[in-house]
């Protein structure tokens, strides 16, 4: 049996959601770490006037919710944040945590749409 076929059955567990949200905010610290990002969460952020700098507020101090959910490749976790902004309202930042050392953005929402 090759390696491959060794971890082909082997599960994932998902990474506590205090531990994600820890090694997420420390990423976010450096906007180098953080891959802006897809094209549809640029057109989505320009669409409902979300800015850069709300998405890295919200992955930098805002709080993991919801699901957990295994990514398309192993080692890469798909999980939402999100945090109530100053005089506005809540946004949501889609991700994924890629192989554990940097984050895909995918969508940004507002929460209470």
């Amino acid at each position: 049996m090759t390696e491959k076929n060794k971890n082909a059955n082997v599960r994932q567990f998902a990474p506590r959601r205090a531990e994600l949200q820890k090694k997420v905010q420390g990423l976010a610290l450096d906007s180098s770490n953080v891959l802006q990002k897809s094209y549809h969460a640029k057109e989505r952020q320009e669409e409902r006037s979300i800015t850069d700098v709300m998405v890295f507020e919200v992955l930098r101090t805002g709080h993991v919710e919801g699901e957990i959910s295994p990514g398309k490749r192993p080692g890469e976790w798909k999980f939402e944040m999100t945090k109530k902004m100053k005089g506005t309202r809540e946004v949501g930042v889609i991700s994924i945590l890629m192989q554990g050392d940097c984050i895909l953005v995918v969508t940004a929402m507002w929460k209470d749409m």
